[in-house]
């Protein structure tokens, strides 16, 4: 349960300013946790955490003691929130000034279309064994779609026999663009649930 200190509020915010939208945030709350509120159908965020089966939750670990064991860099492909929320966790989770450089390295693509960004990820991942999961729920935004492509026949040249083992696609479970080419190209895939919008 979260709970709200507002001590060092009180000189900018008075007790009445809460008072006065007091009702209001519980409205708004309410009709988020009994979805009638505009969007509705895209509220599974709320209680996703709780629908997750121990079956892929051990399928996401088992793939990641691989990803560990085989890889330099996990190259996280999105943008928004196909990205964000990940990045944030693994920012907050890992120490800033004191990395363990023994750990595996997490990089970014596809959050924007910076020929100089890409030309230097591109020369960081020469000499690195790397793993792609590229996250989008239709598959055609242009940042990540332009990433996908470039990154993909990178590591094509490097290691084309193993393309397919090194990509995982984070995607819708029957439509869009990337859930045909995961389907196509035999990639694992992890599903982004109906009722949770792509961002």
């Amino acid at each position: 349960m979260l709970s709200l200190d507002t001590t060092f509020l009180q000189d900018i915010i008075s007790e009445s300013d809460f008072k006065s939208v007091e009702q209001k945030v519980a409205s708004i709350h309410s009709s988020l946790f009994q979805r009638t509120c505009p969007g509705s159908d895209f509220l599974g965020w709320l209680d996703l955490p709780f629908r997750v089966d121990e079956k892929e939750l051990a399928s996401i670990q088992q793939l990641a003691d691989e990803i560990r064991s085989q890889a330099d860099c996990l190259l996280v492909i999105g943008i928004g929130g196909s990205y964000l929320g990940a990045r944030a966790v693994i920012e907050a989770l890992t120490p800033a000034l004191t990395p363990n450089h023994a750990e595996l390295q997490i990089l970014y693509a596809g959050h924007h279309l910076s020929a100089d960004y890409t030309a230097e990820l591109m020369h960081h991942l020469n000499d690195k064994s790397y793993y792609i999961n590229v996250i989008s729920k239709s598959g055609t935004t242009t940042e990540p779609g332009v990433a996908f492509r470039i990154l993909h026949e990178h590591l094509m040249t490097r290691s084309s026999d193993t393309t397919a083992q090194r990509i995982i696609a984070t995607t819708d479970a029957a439509h869009g663009a990337l859930r045909a080419l995961a389907t196509a190209e035999n990639y694992r895939t992890f599903i982004i649930p109906d009722d949770v919008g792509g961002r």
